[in-house]
């Protein structure tokens, strides 16, 4: 019996020994290791963090210059820039009409007013207008182009074109529209 109880905790330590003992100390290892990389996930992820504030500073700033050009109250300023260059470019207007019945709400932060646009002239003559417009201080798109002979000698072509002006929608505005419907 004391033979047997020996061989059993000789058995038992060498088990001990040879197997847990080996076991825990892969355990350590595997535990060392993990630690290592959780540093280095969370040294990773404070440089993605980092990167992200960047991007999103750069899309704010993006976002206050795109803002900072929409117009802020009426549609009459730019409206008057377009006529100038429309008579600067020296093309000759058969039609200029802002479509102030047409004017819609895009995404709740800014308004939309269409203006149709017909004049007469040469391709000089509407790259001129084109691009003139396209640099505006403000935000003008231009949609919907077409351009067709004129039977006329002295200007060849006939420009027609939808130009869309862009004004923010004043917030304080929506807000008291939103109270009064809520009331």
């Amino acid at each position: 019996m004391t033979k047997f109880i020996i061989l059993f905790i000789i058995t038992f330590v060498s088990v001990y020994y040879f197997d847990t003992q080996y076991r825990l100390d892969q355990l350590k290892k595997l535990q060392l290791q993990e630690q290592k990389l959780r540093q280095t996930v969370a040294e990773q992820q404070v440089f993605e963090l980092i990167k992200l504030k960047k991007q999103l500073k750069l899309l704010e700033s993006t976002l206050t210059n795109r803002l900072d050009h929409l117009l802020s109250n009426d549609y009459v300023a730019s409206i008057q820039k377009i006529s100038k260059i429309i008579q600067a470019s020296d093309v000759k207007r058969q039609l200029f009409q802002p479509l102030y019945s047409k004017e819609t709400l895009e995404h709740s932060l800014y308004m939309k007013l269409p203006i149709r646009l017909r004049v007469i002239g040469n391709y000089h003559q509407f790259a001129k207008l084109v691009s003139r417009i396209a640099v505006m201080d403000h935000i003008v798109t231009q949609q919907d182009v077409h351009i067709r002979p004129n039977k006329d000698d002295k200007y060849p072509l006939i420009l027609e074109i939808t130009l869309y002006i862009y004004r923010s929608v004043d917030l304080d505005k929506k807000v008291n529209r939103y109270d009064q419907t809520n009331l």
